[in-house]
């Protein structure tokens, strides 16, 4: 499972790489992947929850959401960069237009996950505490949701802030990906 979660970081650096077209933006992703994860890793020690291998499918499972968070606020910052504001002003505004989305999506999904927990059967016992140190991914996931926004909010912001520049126009990179909008 460890070989997992590396494999989906890489992944998620390659895919960041290949549709935001700068490096910069990878290093986000990079920093609020274990900022979140040790968060996890905190509030699973304190709650008593063993770390298991559920445990660490509801990590892998959790990163890409971790990491949607942190693209969000990184393109915000870029697109307010693009605008003019400086790079400080950029992340304080990419925050105030992106926190209350970023807290419904993170609630929605543990309104979905949540529920699970209750149900009855094999499917409710893979969700739900076995007994003793043996506890759901369902709580792993809603603790990597929980942190998520600090994950994306606070190093992820001020990485953004650092990295991101105000655009050289007289750069253009050979290569554009174009990808029609949804």
């Amino acid at each position: 499972m460890v070989q997992t979660l590396l494999e989906a970081v890489v992944l998620v650096v390659l895919v960041v790489i290949l549709f935001l077209q700068t490096w910069r933006a990878s290093i986000i992703p990079l920093i609020a992947v274990p900022v979140s994860v040790v968060g996890t890793f905190g509030i699973l020690y304190l709650l008593g929850f063993s770390l298991n291998t559920l445990s660490l499918f509801g990590l892998v499972l959790a990163i890409g959401i971790v990491v949607d968070d942190a693209i969000v606020v990184v393109e915000n910052v870029e697109r307010n960069i693009e605008e003019g504001l400086a790079p400080l002003q950029a992340a304080h505004q990419a925050m105030r237009e992106v926190s209350g989305p970023i807290i419904a999506i993170a609630l929605v999904l543990c309104a979905v996950f949540v529920p699970m927990a209750f149900l009855s059967g094999v499917t409710g016992q893979f969700y739900k505490t076995v007994c003793g140190d043996d506890r759901d991914f369902d709580g792993d996931l809603g603790h990597q949701l929980a942190d998520s926004l600090p994950g994306a909010g606070g190093p992820a912001t001020e990485a953004a802030r650092r990295a991101e520049r105000p655009p050289n126009p007289a750069y253009r990179s050979p290569v554009r990906l174009a990808v029609p909008p949804v």
